[in-house]
């Protein structure tokens, strides 16, 4: 796992790019998939370690 639970990051790209951009904190790591679940508000998306990045202010 590249990331912990509670980091803050920014998404570098998204399905239809329609989070790209977004910071959001990772709430959870599914093993079998290899994918963060990131929720930026309200909503929530899986993303592989290489769509995300730690996000820097």
């Amino acid at each position: 796992m590249t990331f912990s639970i509670g980091d803050t990051v920014q998404i570098l790209t998204s399905p239809g790019n329609t989070m790209t951009g977004g910071v959001g904190t990772v709430v959870a790591w599914d093993e079998s998939m290899g994918k963060h679940l990131v929720r930026i508000g309200i909503i929530q998306n899986w993303f592989a370690p290489d769509e995300i990045e730690l996000f820097k202010p």
